[in-house]
């Protein structure tokens, strides 16, 4: 993210008008991952059902900004593919999924 934004912070460009696609699709990946990690430090919850109930939140956001500008269409595009590649990892590492959650 520090090599897209250069020495110019992704709000000043906002303040100034400018659209930033590139920087708010690794933003939302970036806060995509701290929310996963964040809640697999509650006691009792499983990586698996964590990681599905992030999928369908971020899908969410997606349709949500389906309408709006592109830096906030990419930055949930941003959160969706990281949660999506978490899930691919979690179920190469076979672990049970939450059938009730898809």
């Amino acid at each position: 993210m520090a090599q897209l934004s250069g020495d110019t912070s992704a709000c000043a460009r906002a303040k100034d008008g400018q659209s930033f696609p590139a920087y708010k699709f690794h933003e939302g990946r970036a806060t995509a991952l701290r929310q996963v990690v964040r809640q697999l430090r509650t006691p009792g919850d499983e990586v698996a059902g964590v990681v599905d109930k992030a999928a369908a939140r971020w899908q969410e956001e997606v349709d949500r900004c389906s309408s709006r500008g592109r830096d906030w269409q990419a930055y949930a595009a941003g959160g969706l593919d990281a949660i999506r590649s978490l899930e691919s990892w979690t179920a190469a590492a076979d672990i049970p999924r939450d059938p009730t959650l898809r």
